[in-house]
C-alpha cells in the first residue's frame, strides 16, 4: 500500500511512522472518525481564551492534519487553511512572538506561499522569530538559492548582533554560509579564466569597443534589498491567504462544456473560402391547435404541437376571448361560483412541534437563462418534508368574498368597490431599528388597536389553504402559552407584567430631536433590568411602536436597548428558538443574540448586543458621500451572507418577514477578513412555521411599503415570498443605491425598473428573476432551499476573483469605527 502511494506522500523532517501511514492509507478520506477527530479540534479552538497554552492546540491539530492526510494539503485536509487560522490568530501575542514552535509553523506556511520571501520579509516587520537563530538561518537560505549573497549576509549579521538564540549555532551557520559563498566565487572566477585562456589572451592594453545600450533595464526597487533595513520599520502591511495572492496568470477552473479549442489550419486550406455565405432556410412554423374537454364536470383547454408533448390547461379558456375583458384572476373566480355552498368549515389546530424542519431531497434544477449543465447536492438524511407549495388559488378582494359568500348565501356581485371588505385584524406593533442617513427611510406608521371579536384565522372551505394574520396579538399569545417547555424557563426571560413602569415617556423626554444625544439626568437611569444599572446614551433608532437606545453599563460596555410601548415577548421567543435549532451551525454567529427580555404591564424591554459599524444603509450612504455605488466585489460578500443566512433560517421554520438593509449589521474587522460578517436584526415580525398547520399562508393588516413583497401590497396571501423579495430588495440597495421597483410584464412576471450595468456579473440577472418571480424557472416547491444554495455556491464562486475585498472591508471598518468614537466619545 505505501510503495503504491509513495509518489504522493508529503515527506516529513522527522519522518513517518510506518504503521501510522499505512493506518491513513487505508482510511476512507470523509471517514466518520476523522470528522470526528476534526470536530473535537475545533471545538477546542472556539474554547482557546480559557486555556494555558492555546497554541499547542493549533500544533496538535497540524499534527494530527499531518498524519491522517500524509498526502499534504488538499481539499480533504485543508492544511494551509489551518495553517493561515494559527499563524493569524497568534500574530500580535508577545508572547508567542519568540517561540520556536509559532515559528516553525509560520516556516512550514511559507513553504506553500508562492512568494517565501514576503513572508519572511513579514516576519521581520512583526518582529516575530526576532531572538531566534532559526529566523535568520531559514532566511539566510532562502536568499542565497535567490542568488541575493549580500542580503544573505546582512541578515546572518543582524541576527549575531542581537545575540540571537541559541548564538553558536548561528555563528556555525553563518560559517558556512561564507564557506559556500568563497567556494563559489572561487569556482565562478576559474571558469571565467578558462573561458578567457580558451578565446586567446587580450592584451591590457587593447582598445575594447563598448557597444551602446538603447535602453536601460528597467530594475523593481521593491526587489533590491532584503538586508538589515527591513528590521527598522514595524509598521507591517498584512500579507493576506494564500488564494488572495494569487498571480495574475492563474486561471480559475471552470467547466469545459462550451469551450471551444482553437484549430490550427493548413496550408492547403489558406486558398479555401473561410466564411461561407449565408443563405436564410425557409423554415415552416407548426401552430398549435387548441381543444376543450370535459373533466369531471369542468371544461379545460388541451394544447396539442407536433414533436411536443400535449399541456392540459385546467381552466376553459374560450372565456376569456367573450365580450368583455377579463383576467384569469375573475376567470378561477368565477370557476368558484359553480362550486357547492354547504361545506363545512374546519378551523385548523395549533400544531405543537418542536421537530427540525427538513427540506426534500435536492434534484437538479434547469433554467433557461443559464447552460444546461444541472447541479446536485446530495442529503445525508433520506427522510425529509417540506412545505406545500400554494395552489393556484389567487387571493384578492373579490375572490375572497365571493369564497365567503358561498356560507353565506347566495348573493350577486356587480361591483368590486360595493362589497363591503371581510372582517380583519390589525397586528401587534414593531420596533424597525432605522438611522438618519441621506436616504430616507421609511418607518411602519402605529395601527389601531386589533379587534378581540376578530379571528386570526381566516375561514377557507377545505380545499383552500388557511390564511392567517401573524402578528395579531391573540393568537401570539395563545401560541406562547402552548409552548412545551413555557417561556418562563428560557435563560433571561423575566415577567414582571404585574407593574407599571412608563419608562419610554421619561427617555422621550430627555432625548434631543436632533442629535438624539440623551441629556444627562436621572431619569437617563435604568435600573429595572436586572441587576445591572445602565445608563442611556442615545437613540439608535425607532418604529411603530418602540425604540432602540444605546446603553452603558457601569464597566463601560455597550449594548442596545429594544423598549416597545407594546409589552411583547415574540422577537425574544424567535431568537432562540432560532439559536436552539441551530445550536451546532456557525451560522448563529451571524444572528443577533438576546440576552434578557424585561416584561411589564404597559412595556418591554429587550437588551441585545450592541453593533457600532452601522447597517447595510450606512454602507450605501458611506459610498454616496464619495460620490460612487457601492464596490461590486462588496456586493458579492453581502449577498452570499444574506443568501446563507435566509437558507439556514427557512431550513428550519422560520420566516424573518421584515428584510431590509437597514435590518443587516456589518461586523468587519481591520487586521483579519476572514470574520468579516454580516449580522441579521429585528425578527418583531418573524414567523414560527412549526407553530401552525402545514401548508399555512399569511396575511398582512399592516400598510405594505415598497420593500415589502408584492403580495403584501396586492393583499394576497404570502409565505415565502416575503424573504425572496426581501433580498432582491437588499441588494438591489447595495447595487444601484436605491430602493427596489418593479413592474409587471404582459405574461404576470415581474421585471426590475432599473437596468444593470454591462460591466456588472451576469450572475446578478439570474438571481434577480428568482427572487422577484418564485413561481416560475424552478423545479422545485416551496421554500425554495435548493435555488438558494445553488445561487449562493454560485456566487461563492465569484469570490474566489474578489481580490480587492480584504482592501475594502478593512477600509470601511476603519472609517465605522472612528465614526463611532467621534460620536460617543
Amino acid at each position: 500500500m505505501i510503495e503504491r502511494h509513495k509518489e504522493n506522500i508529503q515527506p516529513m523532517v522527522g519522518g513517518r511512522s510506518a504503521s501510522g501511514l499505512l493506518e491513513s492509507l487505508n482510511r476512507p478520506r470523509s471517514s466518520p472518525m476523522n470528522d470526528k477527530e476534526r470536530n473535537k479540534f475545533e471545538t477546542q479552538i472556539s474554547q482557546l481564551d480559557e486555556l494555558d497554552d492555546p497554541l499547542q492546540v493549533f500544533l496538535d491539530y497540524i499534527n494530527w492534519t499531518h498524519n491522517a492526510f500524509p498526502m499534504g494539503n488538499n481539499v480533504e485536509s485543508g492544511l494551509v487553511n489551518l495553517l493561515e487560522r494559527c499563524t493569524s490568530y497568534f500574530k500580535d501575542h508577545e508572547h508567542y512572538k519568540n517561540d520556536s514552535r509559532y515559528l516553525k509553523t509560520w516556516l512550514e506556511y511559507a513553504n506553500y506561499s508562492d512568494s517565501p520571501i514576503e513572508v519572511f520579509v513579514y516576519l521581520a516587520k512583526k518582529e516575530i522569530g526576532r531572538e531566534l537563530a532559526l529566523f535568520y538561518e531559514e532566511f539566510g537560505k532562502l536568499l542565497e538559492v535567490n542568488h541575493k549573497f549580500t542580503d544573505a549576509k546582512e541578515i546572518y549579521e543582524y541576527g549575531i548582533e542581537h545575540n540571537a538564540r541559541p548564538i553558536n549555532r548561528l555563528l556555525r551557520s553563518f560559517k558556512d554560509f561564507q564557506s559556500r559563498v568563497t567556494y563559489n566565487n572561487d569556482k565562478s572566477e576559474g571558469l571565467k579564466r578558462v573561458l578567457t585562456l580558451k578565446r586567446g589572451n587580450v592584451p591590457d592594453s587593447a582598445p575594447t569597443t563598448v557597444k551602446k545600450s538603447k535602453f536601460n533595464v528597467l530594475v523593481d526597487d521593491s526587489e533590491m534589498s532584503f538586508g538589515k533595513n527591513i528590521f527598522k520599520d514595524a509598521d507591517s502591511k498584512e500579507i493576506g491567504s494564500i488564494n488572495l495572492r494569487k498571480k495574475e496568470n492563474v486561471f480559475n477552473a471552470k467547466p469545459w462544456q462550451g469551450e471551444v479549442l482553437a484549430q490550427r489550419s493548413s496550408s492547403r486550406e489558406s486558398g479555401s473560402q473561410k466564411v461561407q455565405v449565408y443563405r436564410d432556410v425557409e423554415v415552416v412554423s407548426v401552430q398549435p391547435t387548441t381543444t376543450h374537454e370535459e373533466v369531471n364536470g369542468k371544461i379545460i383547454t388541451v394544447v396539442s404541437k407536433p414533436g411536443k408533448a400535449t399541456d392540459k390547461v385546467m381552466v376553459n379558456t374560450q372565456l376569456l376571448y367573450g365580450n368583455e375583458e377579463i383576467s384569469m384572476m375573475e376567470l378561477l373566480a368565477k370557476n368558484r361560483r359553480l362550486r357547492p355552498k354547504n361545506l363545512d368549515i374546519k378551523e385548523p389546530p395549533i400544531v405543537e412541534s418542536t421537530q427540525e424542519f427538513k427540506s426534500r431531497p435536492l434534484t437538479p434544477i434547469k433554467r433557461e437563462y443559464e447552460e444546461s449543465n444541472t447541479f446536485v447536492i446530495p442529503l445525508k438524511d433520506e427522510e425529509s418534508r417540506v412545505l406545500r407549495s400554494p395552489t393556484m388559488t389567487f387571493y384578492s378582494k373579490i375572490a375572497n368574498n365571493e369564497v365567503l359568500g358561498m356560507f353565506n348565501g347566495a348573493y350577486d356581485v356587480k361591483d368590486e368597490d360595493a362589497i363591503s371588505e371581510a372582517n380583519s385584524t390589525n397586528y401587534d406593533g414593531f420596533v424597525t431599528e432605522t438611522f438618519n442617513k441621506p436616504i430616507d427611510v421609511k418607518v411602519t406608521p402605529p395601527t389601531q388597536e386589533p379587534s378581540n371579536s376578530s379571528s386570526p384565522f381566516i375561514e377557507r372551505p377545505d380545499d383552500i389553504i388557511n390564511v392567517v394574520d401573524p402578528l395579531d396579538e391573540n393568537l401570539r399569545e395563545s401560541l406562547l402559552n402552548s409552548l412545551t417547555p413555557s417561556l418562563e424557563s428560557y435563560p433571561g426571560y423575566n415577567n414582571t407584567k404585574t407593574q407599571f413602569i412608563e419608562a419610554i415617556r421619561r427617555f422621550r423626554s430627555i432625548t434631543d430631536s436632533r442629535t438624539k444625544v440623551i441629556q444627562k439626568s436621572s431619569s437617563a437611569i435604568v435600573n429595572f433590568c436586572g441587576d445591572e444599572i445602565y445608563s442611556l446614551k442615545c437613540e439608535l433608532g425607532q418604529g411603530g411602536f418602540g425604540y432602540v437606545y444605546l446603553i452603558e453599563n457601569e464597566l463601560g460596555n455597550f449594548k442596545a436597548l429594544k423598549a416597545e410601548t407594546k409589552s411583547s415577548n415574540w422577537e425574544f421567543y424567535i431568537l432562540n428558538q432560532i439559536h436552539q435549532r441551530l445550536s451546532t451551525d456557525e451560522i448563529t454567529t451571524k444572528i443577533i443574540k438576546p440576552e434578557s427580555l424585561y416584561m411589564y404591564q404597559d412595556e418591554s424591554f429587550l437588551i441585545l448586543k450592541y453593533l457600532s459599524q452601522g447597517t447595510l444603509l450606512d454602507i450605501v450612504n458611506y459610498y454616496r458621500n464619495q460620490g460612487k455605488g457601492v464596490d461590486e466585489e462588496l456586493c458579492i460578500f453581502f449577498t452570499v451572507e444574506l443568501l446563507e443566512i435566509i437558507e439556514k433560517l427557512h431550513t428550519i421554520g422560520i420566516i424573518h418577514g421584515d428584510l431590509k438593509a437597514d435590518n443587516c449589521m456589518i461586523d468587519f474587522k481591520t487586521d483579519d477578513h476572514r470574520d468579516n460578517k454580516m449580522i441579521l436584526i429585528d425578527f418583531g415580525r418573524s414567523i414560527d412555521l412549526f407553530l401552525f398547520p402545514e401548508g399555512t399562508q399569511f396575511t398582512n393588516t399592516w400598510e405594505a411599503d415598497q420593500q415589502d413583497c408584492p403580495q403584501m401590497n396586492n393583499n394576497q396571501s404570502w409565505s415565502f415570498e416575503a424573504d425572496y423579495y426581501g433580498i432582491a430588495a437588499i441588494i438591489h440597495t447595495l447595487l444601484f443605491g436605491k430602493y427596489i421597483e418593479i413592474e409587471t410584464l404582459k405574461s404576470g412576471k415581474n421585471k426590475l425598473k432599473e437596468n444593470f450595468k454591462r460591466y456588472w456579473k451576469s450572475e446578478w440577472i439570474g438571481l434577480f428573476d428568482i427572487l422577484i418571480n418564485p413561481y416560475y424557472n424552478v423545479n422545485e416547491k416551496f421554500p425554495l432551499i435548493d435555488e438558494l444554495k445553488y445561487q449562493r455556491q454560485k456566487f461563492q464562486g465569484l469570490l474566489q476573483g474578489c481580490k480587492e475585498l480584504p482592501r475594502i472591508t478593512s477600509e470601511i471598518a476603519f472609517e465605522m469605527n472612528k465614526k463611532f468614537k467621534s460620536k460617543h466619545n
